[in-house]
């Protein structure tokens, strides 16, 4: 099935396909010979020397910058959505993180307020522990392994050498013999370490992949969320949506995913 994927994308992505070579990758290639990242961002920029540096050109640059887009626009603005809405949707999560932002804030002789984002992970344990408890609540991912030998499990499953595995990151984020009987439950404070507790198999957090293929993007993507996050906390005052005096319950359908 997977090389079916891969040989027939004209096939089962028709659209998409077209889409992405005749429509995002032109206008990212105009965006580049036109020099308009030089007006972008310091990541655009970047990229881009970086892509250059190792040889790239035209389309191929382009190319990758499409691909960028994947983890930039859906990734990161879902899993955003979800850690903003379980912060402001819960008063004591509210109450919380905000404290543990505010705590940061520094003002300097001229009224200029500001915040040490290298802090925020490493002081804000509260607010970081709630956006791993939201990739772990909301997190679709599917990791591709090969067996390199032939191996039985519990005397019943076969698993042949050159076989592709899959796993899927719900099964275990949901496992309750690894996170307890509040395994359905959002628990803010489910990640961090009180004395005497038993610390979670970190092998069991799988939202960012695992061994080789571990996200190299993680700290990035996780600093920017909880930047962000920090800059709602200290900036707005934001109150999910109620029906008849109560909060609308969303359902998490369509949440952040990745493979790897």
């Amino acid at each position: 099935m997977i090389h079916m994927l891969k040989a027939w994308p004209s096939i089962l992505a028709r659209k998409s396909l077209h889409a992405r070579e005749e429509l995002l990758i032109p206008a990212c290639e105009k965006y580049f010979a036109e020099n308009s990242h030089q007006q972008g961002s310091l990541l655009v920029q970047c990229r881009y020397k970086h892509n250059t540096d190792h040889g790239l050109r035209g389309r191929d640059i382009a190319a990758t910058e499409v691909g960028q887009m994947v983890a930039s626009l859906t990734n990161t603005v879902a899993s955003a959505f979800w850690m903003v809405y379980h912060i402001f949707s819960d008063p004591v999560v509210l109450n919380e993180c905000r404290a543990e932002i505010e705590q940061l804030v520094q003002v300097d002789d001229n009224d200029i307020h500001t915040v040490d984002l290298a802090k925020v992970k490493s002081l804000c344990h509260i607010l970081l522990s709630t956006w791993q408890e939201t990739l772990r609540y909301v997190h679709i991912g599917v990791s591709a392994r090969v067996v390199m030998k032939d191996i039985m499990f519990d005397n019943e499953y076969l698993l042949k050498k050159g076989a592709t595995v899959m796993t899927v990151t719900p099964v275990q984020h949901t496992d309750a013999s690894v996170w307890g009987p509040t395994v359905g439950t959002f628990d803010h404070r489910r990640f961090l370490q009180g004395s005497g507790e038993k610390r979670i198999n970190r092998a069991a957090f799988r939202s960012f992949g695992g061994g080789s293929v571990l996200c190299p993007g993680r700290h990035f993507v996780s600093t920017e969320v909880l930047s962000f996050a920090a800059l709602l906390l200290l900036r707005f005052d934001l109150k999910p949506v109620t029906k008849n005096g109560k909060g609308v319950q969303i359902a998490a359908e369509d949440v952040t995913g990745s493979g790897n």
